[in-house]
């Protein structure tokens, strides 16, 4: 009852709810909710051709090692009901880039209820979904396997699912995305405080494509409504790294009828000596257009020193900075959809002169354009 927690109307509104109509009539309602909602998502199954469709993920290491960690996720539709099978996956890495079952659970909801509904989900959405895995493996761990570093094998396995989806739903799906959210940070020892100061931030990459519009920029599927700080707000926070610029990059986007969403770049440079992390990936795998569309941009970060030296890096933790270094990032391009002829000449050339893509570039992708 409500006066169990007289001090939050947080917890209040539910019981004066069962106070005015019941118990039983909210337990009753509660399940209408769950039912329809049930209902929403098993009609959007049962509009799929049954089968076994599958996606591919790929992660440029787990931060301990230099190998490539590859995998490979069913989608398998049956009737009215979807099962998610990662049993495929690889076993559990050395380093944290596993991701506890709970948040799989978690991505695997979000992409179905993405795709399913345009309306805020609940438990009788995903009533219709199964997974299935493997204890031990990477989205499955098992103590003591590390998984401090989880979201970034779990936005890879949401990129692998809407791959599936995509072969599954030809023209529902977008293509894929940068696949990541490119976080940098800086520290030092401030004098003046007493105490370490520490700055930096992610920056979301380009979406791919849709089968009717361009992909849309600096977004990613597992942080939607997320904002980045200000320039000003940035350099205010973190007195000790200047941005040089903060920009779209021109040709980042993939090719298409429709492109991919654009790639943006970061460029910090360093007033002091400073303590360097960037947990960056996708840096060698770009992300996949649909029916003729072309990749964008990978990610990377490049590290140009005083004395000339350019070292590209991708995760790294307690990297020794010198004063004076510019850290750039490049955020990746979305995927495009559809065969770049196909493209309005007249979205080339707008395009072209939003500073989108180059006028070379475009030649080279929409020479219809320039006919």
């Amino acid at each position: 009852r409500s006066t169990l927690f007289p001090y939050t109307t947080l917890f209040r509104s539910p019981y004066r709810v069962i106070d005015r109509f019941g118990m039983q009539t909210f337990l009753d309602c509660t399940e209408r909710m769950y039912e329809h909602g049930e209902a929403v998502v098993r009609d959007f199954i049962s509009r799929i051709p049954d089968g076994r469709y599958q996606g591919s993920g790929h992660l440029d290491n787990d931060g301990v090692s230099h190998d490539p960690i590859d995998f490979d996720v069913n989608l398998v539709i049956e009737g009215d009901r979807v099962t998610f099978d990662l049993c495929g996956v690889p076993d559990a890495v050395r380093g944290p880039l596993n991701c506890p079952f709970p948040s799989t659970v978690s991505a695997c909801r979000i992409v179905l209820s993405m795709l399913a509904g345009n309306e805020a989900p609940n438990e009788g959405h995903f009533r219709p979904l199964r997974i299935i895995s493997r204890p031990g493996s990477m989205f499955h761990p098992v103590h003591p396997q590390p998984t401090f570093m989880y979201g970034w094998p779990l936005m890879q396995l949401m990129e692998s699912l809407f791959q599936a989806f995509a072969a599954a739903l030809p023209g529902r799906v977008p293509s894929g995305s940068g696949g990541d959210l490119c976080p940098v940070m800086f520290s030092t020892w401030d004098e003046e405080r007493g105490e370490i100061a520490s700055g930096g931030g992610a920056m979301s990459t380009g979406i791919g494509a849709f089968p009717y519009a361009d992909g849309a920029t600096l977004m990613h599927v597992s942080v939607g409504q997320s904002r980045m700080a200000s320039v000003e707000l940035g350099e205010t926070k973190c007195g000790f790294v200047q941005y040089e610029r903060r920009e779209l990059v021109a040709d980042s986007a993939g090719a298409g009828k429709y492109r991919g969403g654009m790639g943006w770049k970061v460029g910090y440079r360093v007033l002091r000596d400073t303590t360097f992390m960037a947990a960056i990936d996708r840096t060698k795998v770009p992300s996949w257009g649909q029916a003729g569309g072309l990749p964008g941009m990978p990610n990377k970060v490049v590290l140009n020193y005083p004395d000339g030296r350019v070292v590209s890096t991708t995760k790294v933790t307690g990297l020794s900075l010198p004063k004076g270094i510019l850290v750039e990032v490049y955020s990746g391009g979305g995927g495009g959809y559809g065969a770049p002829s196909e493209r309005d000449p007249k979205a080339v050339h707008e395009d072209i002169r939003l500073g989108y893509t180059s006028e070379e570039k475009a030649r080279e992708h929409y020479p219809h354009a320039f006919a």
